[in-house]
């Protein structure tokens, strides 16, 4: 792929600083402009904390570094940024990489977008600052968006290819380990919108309160019908350094297998009968956001393919069309079906199973939740009171007895929370007086055999 913009980001340390201090940059290039002189970046990006070795008065050393910097690379005249850290950070690692992340992510907003490839330099600065860089490069975009470089006197120029990735490879297990101390998870109030304090759905609300704040994390939630899938996705959205961007949902159950890959991945005129125009997919409209595949085991095989290669790379073609796109996306998914049983019987991909639940959060089922029944059957009695108030309306106020509640608590709910809610809807429209009591609860919902 042609990349539109190629951005290099690196500390810069005291041999880069002595380079420049002694204007000899045959003799010892240092490492930024060691790199600068075998790869091409459109931007310099440049992290500094430190102000010694250039001499001079009233400028940072950051600045006269990058004056001398543009002298040996006049091509980057007015694209090399310098962003100076408050004060020394060499021996605290915490700091160093606080400041490291917070202006990596300004680099990111700045340049977010498709075609544009990040560069991070491992070799300059001093050990704190290369942990920083490492783990900033790995945690905040796609794998495909990054190079990692290494340089050294006697080696030259060196890619970093790493046999593993932080965000798929290692934060996955920290977060089982985080899941064994969850109950110090602080979780974000946009998990508010999740009505319930039983232990299972806490731990579920605290496992996604986790994976929320890795934002290129794909994450898979599993349930039974009517647990709320969506709502826990959008939460995750909310939660996450994303939730500026858009959160598109596509139905995937809703669509049929022709048309599913024109609803993701967008077409070109003249693709199939009716494609009268260029269209974009929900990933182009997703783009920096989170794009929610709900029912994502009704997703085709030659589809999973499509988003398996999505996943692994960031690129995607439209339907008709060899060019390659690119968007930054990330992707939440939902199911209520055993995929490890499509698995075995053909209809589900192992590699895409694999790819698509880096991590799951498993939403445990109403019959399981206890007295999470009566705070949401009230909740919902509340918002049908407030829809009927209207002015002029007689309708009265609907209230529970205790008698009924814990009725409610009895039914096994196999539809879960969507069959809650309909039930209680269906019980205050028929209840004869403003409380609904417990006769009105056997007569509206079949109760199990004692």
């Amino acid at each position: 792929m042609c990349w539109s913009e190629r951005v290099l980001v690196t500390w810069i340390g005291r041999s880069d600083s002595a380079a420049a201090d002694r204007d000899l940059p045959q003799t010892d290039l240092g490492p930024v402009l060691r790199l600068l002189q075998k790869e091409q970046f459109t931007e310099v990006h440049l992290l500094n904390d430190m102000d010694v070795g250039l001499g001079g008065g009233g400028t940072t050393a950051s600045a006269r570094y990058a004056e001398w910097l543009v002298r040996q690379r006049p091509e980057l005249k007015d694209r090399v940024h310098c962003h100076d850290a408050p004060a020394n950070l060499q021996n605290d690692y915490a700091r160093a990489y606080e400041f490291t992340r917070r202006q990596v992510e300004e680099v990111c907003r700045k340049h977010r977008g498709p075609g544009v490839r990040f560069g991070f330099l491992l070799s300059a600065g001093y050990p704190a600052a290369q942990a920083a860089m490492l783990i900033a490069s790995q945690t905040l975009f796609e794998p495909s968006s990054v190079e990692i470089f290494n340089t050294s006197p006697e080696r030259g120029v060196e890619r970093v290819n790493l046999s593993y990735h932080l965000s798929i490879d290692v934060v996955p297990a920290l977060l089982d380990r985080w899941s064994r101390t969850a109950s110090q998870t602080v979780i974000p109030p946009c998990f508010d919108t999740i009505i319930g304090a039983s232990r299972a759905i806490t731990a579920a609300k605290r496992r996604a309160s986790r994976v929320a704040q890795f934002g290129s994390v794909p994450v898979l939630i599993r349930g039974e019908t009517g647990t709320g899938k969506e709502l826990f996705a959008r939460a995750i959205h909310e939660a996450s350094p994303r939730n500026k961007w858009p959160f598109v949902v596509v139905h995937c159950a809703a669509l049929s297998a022709g048309l599913i890959e024109s609803e993701l991945f967008g077409h070109v005129k003249g693709a199939f009968t009716d494609a009268w125009q260029d269209r974009e997919g929900k990933l182009a409209e997703a783009h920096c956001g989170t794009l929610f595949l709900d029912e994502v085991g009704d997703v085709p095989v030659a589809t999973q393919v499509k988003l398996l290669r999505f996943l692994e790379s960031g690129e995607f073609s439209p339907v008709g069309s060899n060019e390659v796109k690119r968007v930054d996306v990330r992707i939440i998914s939902a199911t209520n079906r055993d995929l490890e049983r499509g698995i075995r019987e053909g209809w589900f991909r192992e590699d895409f199973f694999w790819r698509l639940g880096i991590v799951t959060v498993e939403l445990p089922p109403l019959r399981y939740r206890g007295k999470d029944v009566q705070e949401l059957a009230c909740k919902f009695l509340e918002d049908f009171n407030n829809e009927e108030r209207r002015p002029g309306s007689a309708a009265l106020v609907r209230t529970f007895s205790k008698e009924a509640l814990a009725l409610l608590s009895c039914y096994p709910w196999p539809g879960n929370v969507r069959q809650l809610k309909h039930a209680v809807l269906r019980l205050a429209v028929f209840s004869r007086g403003p409380e609904i009591t417990e006769r009105t609860v056997c007569q509206g919902i079949s109760l199990p055999p004692a």
